[in-house]
Order: structure tokens, then C-alpha cells, then sequence
């Protein structure tokens, strides 16, 4: 399936953190994006590029502790600066639904 960015918009939307907790973009080759979460608006955003590395989604301005939150059906602890708004999930979903990579106007970590 090659979603439109309605369509990815409305996937994002769906995550609740309960029934619907994530979703994989899956690029040309082995990488891929996934967004995961949704409940309280917190989304956790990780992806693998073509060198084999895990990249995370990590906030500008973190606060300290963890956040409990249901990504791929499984209740885990995040730190809390890896969880990010639904704007920014989508920024980054979007990004690399058009162009096939992470958006550098993000901050990414590896992991």
C-alpha cells in the first residue's frame, strides 16, 4: 500500500494506545519508520535506515522520568523525551512517506 498523506494522517489518528498502537512505513530496501502509542497524545517514533542503525525520535526540550505507554500491543516504559506530540509523529511520518528518509529538521538519536 502506498498511502496518501490523508490516509497516513487518519492511520495516526486511529492510534489510541489500546487497540490500535502502531504503524510501520516501510521504505525501498530494509528501512522503515514506525510510530507507535497515541494514548494521552503520546506518540513513540523509531525507524532502521539502510546501514542497519536504529534511529529514535528524541524531544528538543526533555523532562526527566519515564512515560508508560502501549506501542505494538506491549505496555513498556519510555523515557519521557523519546515521547513525542502527535505533530511532530506526523512531521516525521510524513517526511519520510515523501522522501524516503528521517526529517533532518528533527532531532534524532541513534539506539
Amino acid at each position: 500500500m502506498n498511502p496518501s498523506l490523508a490516509d497516513l494522517q487518519m492511520l495516526i489518528n486511529i492510534l489510541d494506545g489500546h487497540i490500535h498502537t502502531s504503524l510501520i512505513l516501510e521504505g525501498s530496501g530494509r528501512h522503515w519508520l514506525a510510530v507507535g502509542g497515541g494514548e494521552g497524545g503520546c506518540y513513540i517514533v523509531n525507524g532502521q535506515l539502510y546501514s542497519g542503525e536504529f534511529f529514535e525520535l528524541v524531544k528538543n526540550n526533555p523532562t526527566a522520568g519515564n512515560i508508560s505507554l502501549n506501542v505494538g500491543g506491549q505496555t513498556g516504559l519510555y523515557p519521557s523525551d523519546r515521547a513525542c506530540s502527535k505533530a511532530e509523529a506526523l512531521q516525521a511520518a510524513a517526511f519520510f512517506l515523501r522522501e524516503g528518509r528521517l526529517d533532518p529538521a528533527l532531532s534524532w538519536e541513534t539506539s
